[in-house]
């Protein structure tokens, strides 16, 4: 592993993060409190993204690309927690091998979750270990992927009040959509990309 370029990443990403406060929406009624983590790593001297390919059996979003995550359960101290604990579930990641640097904006999904994104760096290469119950594949996809012009879409769904801009982010075989493409637009709008060594 490169621990001088790992050590780079995360100085960028605190500065990034620490340089806006995030948005915190208040809990109402209807919403049920999840938290995903967004794990970035360098492999190869590239900044990568993990995401997750969900299980099609899932009540919830099946098949879809997302971030490690899930709905807070009352043991949970933190909202940092329950994304952790989640990721642990699902990829196999040690909460102790997270440095958790910042979240982002909270967003409410069109699932009615209240989702708060805690950005972490985490080592690679990793032993995952892939709960297939949640998801039937794990991708690390590199940042620069992202952030050619052609690779992200807009459109609006609904009319009037009612409507909302859904973003697509394309990168090879993979389309990352919804509330994971409204994540990920945030982050590489506040973080500067070139991670290279």
């Amino acid at each position: 592993m490169d621990d001088q370029g790992l050590r780079r990443l995360k100085r960028k990403l605190q500065r990034a993060l620490k340089g806006r406060p995030p948005l915190e929406l208040p809990h109402r009624g209807g919403l049920r409190r999840a938290g995903v983590l967004v794990p970035l790593c360098l492999k190869d001297g590239r900044c990568h993204i993990l995401f997750i390919k969900r299980a099609e059996g899932l009540p919830q979003h099946a098949g879809e690309m997302s971030f490690p995550g899930g709905g807070s359960d009352p043991q949970d101290g933190s909202i940092v927690e329950t994304a952790l604990r989640e990721a642990a579930e699902e990829v196999g990641i040690r909460p102790e091998d997270v440095e958790v640097v910042g979240r982002l904006d909270d967003l409410v999904t069109r699932s009615s979750f209240l989702v708060t994104p805690i950005v972490g760096v985490i080592p690679y290469p990793y032993p995952f270990r892939l709960n297939e119950r949640e998801a039937t594949e794990l991708v690390l996809l590199p940042v620069d992927c992202f952030i050619k012009g052609d690779n992200l879409q807009e459109e609006v769904w609904g009319e009037g009040e009612e409507s909302e801009r859904v973003y697509f982010y394309r990168c090879g075989p993979y389309t990352i959509w919804g509330a994971t493409a409204k994540i990920l637009r945030h982050l590489l709008r506040l973080v500067s990309c070139e991670y290279g060594p």
